[in-house]
């Protein structure tokens, strides 16, 4: 078992966590990918909501564009 400091709170992590038992902060390549994807699915859900309150034309467009950019991130 390999021990990690956390980059965010540099504490000790002697354990094989995904994430900081301190902080709460990805430690791994496969929670910062979980991480990430949190943080787009979070994005794509207040545009959604965001876009069934807009009747301007051009900015439903440009909502659009970035759902459809933030939808290939993940």
């Amino acid at each position: 078992m390999e021990n990690k400091t956390c980059k965010i709170c540099n504490s000790l992590v002697v354990e094989d966590f995904e994430f900081c038992p301190y902080c709460g902060a990805p430690i791994t390549k496969k929670a910062q990918q979980l991480e990430n994807t949190k943080t787009v699915n979070s994005q794509l859900v207040l545009l959604a909501s965001l876009i069934r309150n807009i009747e301007d034309t051009k900015s439903l467009y440009v909502i659009d564009k970035f759902i459809k950019k933030l939808s290939k991130t993940k």
